[in-house]
């Protein structure tokens, strides 16, 4: 799956990153350094410096600041119990399927992700692209 002819391995989030990740400059060193700082692994400063050494100082905050902010709007959908709305169901379904979260233990009760939607998912994305497109 990708966007506009390139190719994103999603399965990598679920399943962790072996190499380089198709699509992803230092794909592998960020999901490494990712997965450390969620799992506050002792593993986080080799990961870190993993990521100075190849990217730098800017990017080593930067992959930090997004870390920090997806836990922390994960932590608040979760809390309260937000759902997928409708129109982001239907566009996510068969993505949510194919990388596997709709195991995860806080994807209950958002979206149905029945095999209608994961065929119309992709038709629907594009149609939905070329009308943001042509405003």
């Amino acid at each position: 799956m990708g966007s506009q002819g390139s190719h994103v391995d999603f399965e990598v989030i679920t399943k962790g990153a072996k190499g380089e990740v198709a699509g992803v400059s230092h794909g592998a060193e960020l999901i490494a350094y990712a997965d450390a700082v969620v799992a506050r692994s002792e593993n986080i400063s080799a990961t870190r410096m993993a990521i100075q050494a190849s990217m730098g100082d800017a990017e080593v905050v930067d992959a930090a600041a997004v870390i920090a902010n997806f836990q922390r709007m994960v932590r608040i959908a979760d809390g309260t119990g937000i759902p997928i709305d409708g129109p982001m169901d239907v566009l996510s379904a068969d993505l949510r399927h194919e990388i596997g979260i709709n195991a995860f233990p806080s994807a209950e009760g958002r979206g149905k992700n029945g095999w209608l939607r994961r065929l119309a998912s992709p038709l629907l994305r594009r149609v939905a692209a070329r009308a943001l497109r042509s405003r």
